[in-house]
């Protein structure tokens, strides 16, 4: 038997010990003596109080001891033997489009459990730009038929999901390791990856798998001068400042300078031209377009500031990445979520870091043990038993 709070139970083991003493020192007047000049004292109480060698009401004694212990074992949530490990492993599995091979990632996964072989696997999880949670039986048959799918990766969705699989077990086990199989390609990184990392006070092990290399239709073909001049823009009547940056949910603020437009008429097909990101007025800023080749053109029309640190700034670094890194077809900066609710919505960064919160949160995750329940009804039936005993003719009051 394992208690998650033993000191609740060393509580009610110093309760029920002061009630024994309690119980075992009783108040008594002394037997009386005939004694003459006894009539010139005053009159008055002469009580003694002394040690029994045994409790008065044992029962009574008894119904009350058990009652304390079994609220404090209750409160120290006990769990039977072998119900809390030394350590698991919650392992968080990219099944998305941007991985290479799944036979890379069957082997990483397969590999990490023959480093550490005592360490329980408590938990699967597969993501793309959803996720789901396998574990026993269920984890090990869908490893070895695991399949890639054509679904982009979302690594926050894996995250979010891995983390709430392993705060269930925070309560039964001494440690939990928390692994991620993904290639972490940069349009799997959104603006709230980096929140929802912080969420997770433990480190969390990354093991890079391959990327595949042509996983939306071709390598694009990008297309972005330091001014923000490129092939498909055209020289704007007033130059101005604008406050921000919007592509999917990743958000830039700064006061970028715009000398160039997207012109619609020189990317081609404008139904085929794709708008990747905007600036905060609407106005396109990043477009793709088919090439003949099977691949993309993709035009840029931001000027980054060359003094200053913002090129430095995180949002501005994931902006670089995924704008450049993207595949042709993706979607850039858009989190998914599963559910007939919110498929194909938008998740924003503030949501994302809600969501990996309550993952955290203490009442998500199950840790009343089994035993909790018969424990505090045992103290009930004591309670109950001590009134009836206390009320009852045969034993007086305590």
């Amino acid at each position: 038997m394992t208690f998650l709070a033993p000191w609740y139970l060393l509580g009610a083991g110093a309760i029920a010990g002061a009630t024994v003493v309690l119980h075992l020192l009783i108040t008594r007047l002394p037997p009386g003596v005939a004694w003459p000049t006894a009539r010139f004292v005053p009159a008055g109480p002469a009580a003694v109080r002394r040690f029994a060698p045994r409790p008065v009401h044992p029962w009574v004694l008894l119904a009350r001891v058990v009652a304390i212990l079994a609220i404090g074992a209750a409160f120290a949530q006990p769990l039977p033997r072998g119900g809390r490990r030394d350590r698991v492993r919650v392992v968080v599995v990219d099944r998305s489009r941007a991985v290479g091979d799944a036979h890379a990632v069957i082997d990483s996964v397969r590999a990490i459990g023959a480093q550490a072989p005592a360490v329980t696997l408590a938990g699967l999880v597969l993501f793309a730009d959803s996720a789901r949670t396998l574990s026993g039986p269920a984890a090990s048959d869908s490893l070895d038929r695991l399949a890639i799918g054509a679904r982009p990766g979302r690594v926050s969705v894996g995250l979010i999901a891995g983390i709430r699989a392993a705060t269930r077990w925070r309560d039964r086990t001494d440690s939990i390791e928390l692994v991620l199989v993904s290639p972490v390609r940069g349009d799997e990184i959104d603006a709230a990856t980096d929140s929802i990392r912080a969420t997770w006070p433990g480190e969390i092990r990354l093991v890079r798998v391959a990327a595949r290399v042509d996983s939306s239709g071709g390598r694009p073909e990008i297309r972005w001068p330091e001014d923000g001049h490129a092939p498909a823009t055209t020289a704007r009547a007033v130059v101005d400042t604008v406050g921000g940056l919007i592509a999917g949910d990743l958000v830039v603020i700064a006061p970028f300078v715009r000398r160039w437009a997207i012109d619609a008429g020189r990317t081609g097909d404008t139904s085929a031209a794709r708008v990747l990101a905007r600036w905060v007025d609407g106005e396109p800023a990043a477009v793709e377009r088919p090439a003949p080749d099977g691949r993309c053109l993709r035009d840029i029309a931001v000027a980054l500031p060359t003094t200053g640190d913002l090129g430095l700034r995180p949002e501005v670094r994931r902006l670089v990445s995924v704008l450049t890194t993207a595949p042709c077809g993706a979607d850039v900066g858009i989190v998914r979520v599963d559910g007939a609710s919110s498929a194909g919505a938008a998740w924003p960064a503030a949501s994302a870091r809600a969501a990996s919160a309550r993952a955290l949160d203490p009442t998500s995750a199950p840790t009343r043990s089994p035993l909790v329940v018969w424990l505090l009804v045992s103290a009930g039936i004591a309670l109950l038993v001590e009134t009836w005993l206390r009320r009852h003719p045969g034993a007086p009051a305590t």
